[in-house]
């Protein structure tokens, strides 16, 4: 059955997106969260879109209205708690539940050797990184669980959380704290009996605006990133092997080949207590 625990297992079968569910997503405006709502709404389900970018989500609203979808806008900042209450409570004023909650907001933080990064450049990026998620699940898995509706949490992190960061440590540290609390949560959650999985998103490079909330003073640093990005996946692939993870109730979701190889090497040398070395990034490749 899906939304329960498999006998023996622990871990929870596969989610069925159906036109039933209503998803909420965070960070929708662009990017992948943009692409996530178009293939949420493609299932036939209810979405609502919250960013900061209000120009965004309206075009993001006018494009499903187009296609005879149905979705909620709202502004959200995830690093205010007030926020994404107020979310919570309009999406359950108008749809009575909540089955899949998406956290996908996000920045890339600072470029820079670590130590030389302000306090507030590392706590900016974890405010929207890491406590953005936090605040969501605060205001939205009380109401999930008390509902006793199936239910699914995904939490968009990224390969940089499982990889060494060198140069951007802030953004790898805050993803790597996002896989970490997933964990936390699949394990608690099961341990209440709640019918609610996880699944935590670690795509590579996604052609996205992200590299443009860089926080940088090197120069030609923003331009290149913005150029590896344009180069990356399409979101709305990213966005498809998403929801698939999700579908199959995978825990950790990759989405660009090689990344379990990556990841494994990775282990195998901190095992071995072998120092860290920079990922060969060129090893990934865009699509399956």
């Amino acid at each position: 059955m899906e939304g329960t625990r498999e006998e023996g297992r622990g871990t929870m079968a596969g989610f069925d997106l159906g036109a039933d569910r209503v998803a909420v997503i965070t960070g929708a405006a662009s990017g992948i969260g943009r692409a996530l709502a178009s293939e949420c709404a493609g299932r036939g389900m209810k979405v609502v879109l919250a960013d900061t970018n209000t120009g965004g989500l309206d075009q993001a609203v006018a494009e499903l209205a187009g296609q005879g979808r149905e979705g909620l806008a709202m502004r959200c900042d995830v690093t205010i708690p007030a926020d994404l209450e107020e979310l919570a409570e309009v999406t359950y004023a108008r749809y009575g539940q909540v089955n899949l909650l998406i956290n996908n907001a996000g920045v890339a933080g600072a470029v820079a050797p670590c130590w030389t990064i302000s306090e507030a450049g590392w706590s900016s990026t974890a405010a929207v990184n890491l406590l953005g998620p936090v605040n969501a699940l605060r205001a939205f898995l009380p109401r999930m669980i008390e509902g006793g509706h199936p239910g699914w949490v995904a939490n968009v992190a990224s390969l940089s959380g499982l990889l060494p960061c060198a140069g951007a440590a802030p953004y790898g540290a805050s993803k790597a704290a996002l896989i970490s609390l997933s964990e936390s949560l699949a394990i608690e959650l099961r341990q209440c009996g709640a019918p609610i999985g996880v699944s935590v998103a670690c795509p590579a490079a996604v052609a996205t605006p992200i590299a443009s909330s860089f926080q940088t003073s090197q120069d030609g640093v923003r331009e290149l990133a913005e150029s590896e990005t344009a180069a990356g996946m399409d979101p709305a692939e990213a966005a498809r092997l998403i929801l698939k993870g999700v579908e199959a109730g995978r825990f950790l979701v990759f989405t660009h080949a090689c990344s379990e190889t990556l990841v494994t090497e990775r282990n195998q040398r901190a095992i071995a207590g072998d120092a860290p070395v920079s990922p060969d990034w060129s090893r990934i490749e865009s699509n399956r």
